[in-house]
């Protein structure tokens, strides 16, 4: 299992290498051997407490 940090990382990664390139996430995910389910899972969780604290 991945930290929040490790997979904010990751994404960070992502955008800025394959992103621009058109790579999907998904494939981002297996090359970088992400499990891909707990990605998106953060992803969700982390933009909820986002726009939570973005409307208050």
């Amino acid at each position: 299992m991945y930290s929040s940090e490790e997979l904010e990382r990751f994404y960070f990664q992502y955008q800025s290498e394959a992103f621009p390139h058109g790579e999907f996430l998904q494939s981002f995910c297996v090359k970088n051997k992400i499990p891909y389910k707990q990605f998106h899972k953060w992803y969700k969780d982390t933009r909820k407490k986002v726009k939570a604290n973005y409307l208050t």
